[in-house]
């Protein structure tokens, strides 16, 4: 389920509860959006609670240059060098976590995360920038996107980090139209700007729909029309190269859609799909609390309750002694 499709659901059960039959929806696709994002964050947070290391990223200062929120960012700017202290880290990094190098000899160099205040950093800060040491390479992220290293290491380190990222907010993208032919994985915009606008490929394709869905009436609702379908497997997106070519993951295995064809990138969540019900039931609580409706609790009170069993679930995982099973022997 992506986050066009949790939407779609809360907004039905939204609607049948209401017995909504008014021409104009009652609520906005922005909206709906909005508080898919709120459930998202939410649900991230408690996965964390039992692992810290949920969504954790590995990037190289090998890697190539990415763009973040608005910036453009070149990995090559965390490689630590023989004279510089001071490095400013990708956009995307919430917390650091840990540093390896990856340059061929220097596998094994020690990096030690430690904070600014701890006396060996402060003894290590005291000296000349422009000593290098061959030996253990103290860190600590300050401010938000600064590593700060106890002194420059005695040769240039090609690094990769490990770090908790920023999320990223979940998109229902539209703009142009598509053509993409039968049998084929390639998607092929007009008037698009996928990589302008940073439309995140870990994302669904969606053809027809541009909307969350076109009927505001609940009698409406169950007749069809060009609007999101909640149970429906929808394809991945692989990737976006340029503003109107992409590709997805397998071939498009049914009649080709021209260039005339409306079509949405609807985002997927980040965490395991069997949790993404839990955003519908909070985003038609939304939708209930601001129409003032009593039945808001009752999707709230199931959100609340299904966060509690999925903190408790990971919980349970993290502290589990493993469990071996001897081998088959087959007679």
């Amino acid at each position: 389920m992506n986050c066009a499709q949790a939407c779609r659901l809360a907004l039905y059960n939204a609607n049948l509860i209401l017995q909504n039959d008014t021409t104009s929806p009652l609520f906005t696709q922005r909206e709906l959006l909005s508080w898919a994002n709120e459930a998202s964050n939410k649900i991230e947070k408690a996965l964390r609670t039992n692992d810290e290391d949920f969504n954790l990223v590995l990037r190289s200062s090998t890697d190539s240059d990415f763009r973040w929120d608005g910036m453009n960012y070149d990995p090559s700017d965390f490689g630590l060098t023989t004279t510089a202290r001071s490095y400013t880290l990708p956009p995307d990094v919430l917390v650091l976590r840990r540093i390896r190098s990856l340059t061929t000899g220097e596998e094994a160099r020690k990096f030690r995360h430690v904070d600014l205040s701890h006396p060996d950093f402060v003894a290590a800060e005291q000296v000349a920038s422009t000593d290098t040491t061959a030996g253990e390479i103290l860190w600590d992220q300050t401010g938000e996107r600064t590593l700060r290293v106890q002194a420059p290491p005695d040769t240039a380190l090609d690094i990769e980090i490990a770090y908790i990222p920023r999320s990223r907010k979940l998109q229902l993208y539209t703009t142009g139209t598509i053509t993409i032919a039968q049998d084929a994985a390639a998607l092929i915009g007009t008037s698009t700007l996928w990589v302008d606008d940073e439309v995140n490929p870990f994302a669904e394709f969606i053809p027809g729909a541009t909307t969350v869905s076109t009927a505001p009436k609940v009698a409406s609702q169950t007749t069809g029309g060009t609007w999101v379908d909640p149970s429906r497997f929808y394809n991945w997106v692989s990737a976006f190269t340029t503003d109107t070519a992409g590709t997805l993951i397998g071939n498009w295995l049914v009649a080709a859609l021209t260039g005339t064809t409306g079509y949405m990138i609807a985002s997927r969540f980040p965490f395991p799909p069997e949790h993404a019900h839990l955003v519908a039931d909070y985003v038609a609580h939304r939708c209930l609390k601001k129409v003032r409706s009593a039945d808001q609790v009752g999707f709230k009170e199931s959100f609340d309750m299904g966060l509690e069993e999925l903190i408790a679930d990971t919980s349970e995982r993290q502290t589990a002694d493993p469990t071996f099973v001897d081998d088959f022997q087959y007679d």
